[in-house]
């Protein structure tokens, strides 16, 4: 196989090959297929190209053919006779070679032969103007077409009944079949469409009388021959360009697509294109006046017509004739040649054959019709067992959702039951949890209870005690007397304010507490815990109370009391005698921010997060003066003022100071 196309692409390339040798390579093959291969693979590559040779190679394929006496490679040598034949303008001697083929194809029952058959005795009828027999066979073509499903097949012959239309004058028709065969080549990028439908519509445009378009889709068609290398079909494009031309008394340009397209067809060894050249020459010489030069080429394309039986060909003589004799003033020829034409004319577009094409293309319509229902019915039972294949899927789905939520149900139920179960053990084992826990802080604040009154009541009481037993005793001197009655106040005001905040710290711990809250003079608070922590210190301070007056808070009294007392003795206590703590206000937003402030030894980073954490109440140092406390002013002062809404913080320096800030609602009064 490599060996026949690689000796085949020398033939192309090198012009030094002649026939003679050509015909000596396919004897040369060794048996009657590969001498069948090569003369098919040489007719092929040269029917395009050298027509001659093309006719040669087909004729040789023939006689292999016999010889082989396969039937398929007999139908496949007949085409290619009908095919060159048909291509030389022979179009009665391919009648025949086609109809020898067709026949066989049939008893073979091969439908792509019988289709290629179809096709071409279609073309061959057309060429000849018997529209009926083309309309028929083109009909036969696309039916198998169809049938074997060949897109390419069926816009093939859909471009053939645009192409019969056409001639028929019913051009609405041509344009839509051109139209639909060019649009499904397209999407089988199938490029040499373009060139076939172009030149159609430029010669159809030319009927119309449209000439701008006629010449564009010529133009067109004849430079796609060129860049498709569609050799053959170039000459009859010029043909319909020089006509054109002609139309249009632009004699010179018509010559030369003439000369040019007859060069052609001589190569082809075309007769029927020669004369169709032939009948151009003789319009040219009748436009130009030369009458005698267009009788005679006139006469010799109408002979040359008569005897390849191109009727067509023959009308367009005769009238061309009928008006030359009518130019000389001789009417009696010219009536006769008319009466040829007219004659002629009526037999090739009669009533009857109209008729003929018409039954042709309504029994095409009505079998494209029944095999687009039976294509539907077929859908519809498709449809139709898909439907009842999807019921039965529905039904089925139906049944085992519903199995699937009936299980669902039952898993539910239990999880819902296991889950009760879960929650209430769950909320036994947090209120198991929460008791220990208020066990656990009761048995804290128990401890803490006892601590306190077993260490800080027991030493006020037992200092109490002991100056009652001297002063029984006459123990007491009247110059000591003052001195130990103060030091009794102060013992007393201590543990007076202890015994206060263990009795708020107790209520509190047990949420007993009750919160009354109520506009109160910021300033007068004050200067009333400024006294009352005066009677409880020795230290020499120097309280200084810097609240506007008028500042105004909304607070429970009690609690806020308490808070004021407590800051105020804590900044005495880590302050040194003659050091002074100040009191002052701010006003933000809708808060009042209370400021306690004081020159003392201040709060190392590590003690205030001990004293702004949750975990502060057992924290308790001593003060400048060894002064001791309970660690609950600090924890009570914190849980008061988020009780009245507002919030304590503070800011310290070791050995400079501390302020505490707690902010407050302001008084709406």
């Amino acid at each position: 196989m490599m060996r026949v196309f690689t000796v085949l692409l020398l033939f192309l390339i090198g012009p030094a090959y002649s026939q003679e040798k050509e015909m000596a390579f396919i004897e040369s093959r060794g048996n009657i297929n590969l001498k069948i291969r090569a003369a098919d693979s040489l007719f092929n590559n040269y029917l395009e190209l050298d027509l001659v040779r093309a006719s040669a190679f087909a004729k040789k394929f023939l006689d292999l053919s016999k010889q082989s006496g396969a039937k398929i490679v007999r139908i496949k040598a007949l085409q290619a006779m009908s095919l060159v034949s048909a291509y030389q303008g022979d179009y009665s001697g391919s009648i025949l070679y086609g109809k020898e083929g067709l026949e066989l194809s049939i008893i073979e029952n091969d439908s792509s032969l019988m289709m290629v058959g179809y096709i071409n005795q279609g073309d061959n009828y057309l060429e000849l103007g018997r529209f009926d027999q083309a309309y028929f066979f083109t009909y036969k073509a696309q039916e198998i077409a169809i049938r074997i499903n060949s897109l390419l097949d069926q816009a093939f012959t859909i471009h053939n009944f645009g192409r019969i239309y056409k001639e028929l004058g019913q051009y609405d028709l041509a344009i839509e079949n051109f139209k639909k065969s060019d649009s499904i080549s397209n999407t089988l990028n199938d490029s040499e469409s373009k060139f076939y439908t172009a030149w159609e519509m430029g010669n159809l445009y030319h009927r119309q009388g449209k000439f701008d378009l006629a010449y564009a889709n010529l133009k067109k068609a004849l430079d796609l021959s060129v860049s498709l290398g569609i050799r053959v079909m170039q000459p009859d494009v010029q043909l319909d360009i020089a006509r054109y031309y002609t139309d249009h008394n632009r004699l010179d340009e018509a010559e030369t697509y003439y000369d040019s397209a007859l060069t052609l067809f001589r190569s082809f060894r075309n007769k029927l294109g020669e004369a169709k050249v032939g009948l151009g020459y003789g319009r040219i010489f009748l436009k130009k006046g030369l009458l005698k030069e267009a009788n005679q080429k006139f006469n010799e394309v109408l002979t040359v017509a008569e005897e390849l039986n191109a009727r067509s060909i023959q009308i367009s003589v005769l009238e061309e004739l009928s008006k030359l004799e009518e130019s000389r003033g001789d009417f009696r020829k010219s009536l006769s040649y008319f009466k040829q034409y007219n004659s002629l004319h009526d037999s090739l577009f009669s009533r009857e054959l109209l008729d003929q094409t018409f039954k042709y293309q309504l029994q095409f319509l009505v079998d494209t019709k029944d095999n687009e229902i039976d294509a539907l019915n077929q859908v519809n039972e498709l449809r139709q067992a898909e439907i009842s294949r999807q019921h039965l899927l529905r039904n089925v789905i139906i049944v085992v959702f519903l199995l699937t939520i009936g299980l669902l149900y039952l898993v539910y139920r239990s999880n819902r039951r296991k889950q009760q179960l879960n929650n209430l053990l769950l909320a036994h084992q947090s209120e198991l949890e929460r008791r220990s826990l208020e066990l656990e802080e009761l048995n804290k604040l128990k401890d803490k209870f006892f601590s306190i009154i077993s260490h800080d009541l027991r030493s006020p009481i037992n200092s109490l005690a002991g100056v009652l037993n001297l002063m029984e005793k006459n123990g007491v001197s009247p110059q000591e007397l003052p001195e130990l009655t103060r030091e009794l106040r102060l013992q007393f005001n201590h543990t007076k304010n202890l015994i206060t905040n263990l009795l708020s710290w107790a209520m509190l711990q047990m949420d007993k507490i009750a919160i009354k809250m109520e506009s109160l003079d910021l300033r007068r608070l004050v200067d009333e815990n400024f006294v009352l922590a005066s009677s409880m210190t020795s230290k020499q301070m120097n309280l200084v109370n810097d609240v506007d007056a008028g500042t105004m808070i909304f607070a429970d009294q009690n609690m806020f009391n308490l808070i004021i007392r407590n800051l105020v003795m804590n900044a005495i206590k880590f302050t040194e005698p003659g050091g002074q703590v100040r009191v002052s206000s701010e006003a933000r937003g809708s808060d009042v921010i209370v400021m306690v402030e004081d020159t003392g030894i201040g709060i190392s980073p590590e003690v205030q997060k001990i004293l702004m954490s949750k975990e502060n109440s057992n924290y308790t140092t001593r003060g400048t003066m060894n002064e001791k406390g309970t660690g609950l002013g600090i924890s009570l002062c914190k849980e008061f003022i988020e009780r009245n809404n507002g919030r304590m913080w503070l800011v310290s320096t070791v050995n400079k100071g501390t302020t505490f800030f707690v902010s407050v609602p302001k008084s709406a009064k």
